[in-house]
């Protein structure tokens, strides 16, 4: 019977790369790959220290130096810029993808060819015809990123001991490559480690803590590359990068942050009371109008705009101590809202999009985006979001099956707990301290039916040969 340690790697490194082109399909039926409001901020952090380090021609519109727009990522796209598009980002995003999903399916399915050839086959239609994972590995953001650190910090939990040091390096790759792209992804991460070492516990399984320590080290690498970079901004410019007070736009936008600020002011001594009469807005205005009547953030000037991103801590501690019952509740209404909203919207393009790319991105690539089916709204998104949801929803019930089921293997079912665990928690994070927005949960939604489809597969495979080993 072949082992692990004689299993030959080359059909999983050729299934691998097959996925990995397979998951390219959007960006080629596009033309291109996808653009978003926020690519050009990624890609202007990156473009000035290029015109620092080599003056390199500023050609994206400079925007004040945020932090949450990741200058890694930036350089990651700009490197990819520089060979003259965005083809070999969306190539390489889409094989670690590829690795990432057969990497994970190798943990739980049998050796066999015959399950290895199904499973793929079974595997890629799901993949590329029903889920957003082909959509968000051909984006130029680092959403995809939100849903292989799941994975990344899934494998890493539960088969740190028995892998090999090759593959163990490329789950901590993937887990700090995650961090260091958005900061979302940080939170995310520490709550999945959390739950995974409390579903040990309940489970009776050893608790994995030296590979929860990889997993929050590899974690960190997000915090200590927001400091590096803050370091580097005071140094450069005298002063540090402001993070946007997401939160603070978030709590107006509900409703509790308005009404503390409606009941306190002045006697509060919050800047933000100076804008009060603006309030509610939604959050998006709130941040990033430049406009003086639907705007807060943007339309302040620098100095206010600062003193607005240092007032978040003390302005959601004295929200909540106010009134913590309406606080508690926007979060979960938040969330709510968040996870019935994951549609493709963003892979086509509106007239507001259009506009955005003419202002703000280089000509040449303007002319690019004009020529494709996104701008012509031709992406056949709407059906894809149809299925997508209703396979979810179908994908949602099987997997609370598997992790209650005694008779899968407990590794797969403390894998689906731990998966849908990430997805919850996402659903917190951006719909309840951000804002609901389609794309945040679409970016992870294609983990519910691949996670039900490989218990499914398991469980068959496990029942027609109970003593073959998992791969």
């Amino acid at each position: 019977m072949t082992t692990r340690a004689q299993e030959p790697d080359y059909p999983w490194v050729l299934l691998s790369l097959l996925a990995g082109f397979a998951f390219l399909w959007p960006a080629v039926m596009n033309g291109m790959p996808f653009l978003f409001y926020d690519t050009p901020g990624y890609l202007g952090g990156a473009n000035a220290l290029a015109h620092g380090l080599w003056d390199a021609p500023l050609d994206w519109t400079a925007a004040p130096v945020m932090l949450g727009r990741s200058i890694y990522y930036g350089a990651f796209l700009y490197i990819s810029l520089l060979t003259g598009s965005f083809w070999p980002a969306a190539i390489a995003q889409a094989m670690v993808s590829g690795f990432c999903v057969v990497t994970f399916l190798r943990y739980f399915l049998p050796i066999r060819a015959t399950a290895i050839l199904v499973g793929a086959a079974i595997l890629g239609v799901a993949l590329l015809t029903l889920t957003s994972l082909p959509f968000f590995s051909s984006f130029m953001m680092p959403d995809l990123f939100s849903g292989l650190a799941l994975l990344s910090a899934t494998a890493l939990l539960l088969f740190w001991r028995q892998d090999h040091w090759h593959r163990r390096a490329f789950w901590i790759g993937v887990t700090a490559a995650a961090a260091l792209f958005h900061p979302t992804n940080v939170p995310i991460l520490s709550a999945v480690v959390v739950m995974g070492l409390i579903f040990c516990a309940l489970l009776r399984m050893p608790r994995p803590w030296a590979a929860a320590g990889v997993v929050m080290l590899a974690a960190s690498t997000g915090m200590v590359g927001e400091l590096i970079f803050s370091a580097g901004v005071n140094h450069a410019l005298g002063h540090p990068p402001i993070r946007p007070p997401f939160v603070t736009a978030r709590l107006t936008a509900d409703g509790p942050g308005t009404r503390y600020l409606k009941e306190t002011c002045p006697d509060n001594g919050f800047l933000l009371c100076r804008y009060a009469a603006r309030l509610p807005l939604p959050s998006d205005h709130f941040l990033w109008s430049k406009s003086s009547v639907d705007g807060v953030f943007r339309s302040a000037p620098p100095e206010e705009r600062r003193q607005l991103a240092a007032d978040e801590p003390r302005f959601v501690i004295a929200t909540l101590r106010h009134l913590p019952v309406q606080t508690v509740g926007a979060l979960f209404i938040g969330a709510r809202k968040q996870l019935t909203r994951n549609r493709l919207n963003e892979f086509n393009y509106g007239w507001i999009e259009r506009q955005f790319f003419h202002n703000n991105m280089p000509a040449a690539v303007v002319a690019d985006v004009a020529q494709t089916r996104a701008y012509r709204l031709a992406m056949p998104t709407r059906d894809l979001s149809w299925l997508g949801r209703n396979l979810a929803a179908i994908a949602t019930i099987i997997c609370l099956w598997a992790m209650v089921d005694r008779r899968i293997d407990r590794r797969l079912r403390l894998a689906v707990a731990m998966i849908l665990t990430g997805v919850l928690v996402n659903a917190f994070i951006c719909g309840g301290l951000s804002g609901a927005h389609d794309r945040y949960q679409a970016r992870v939604l294609w983990l519910l039916p691949w996670t039900a489809y490989l218990a499914i597969a398991a469980w068959a495979l496990r029942t027609r040969s109970p003593a073959t080993p998992p791969a």
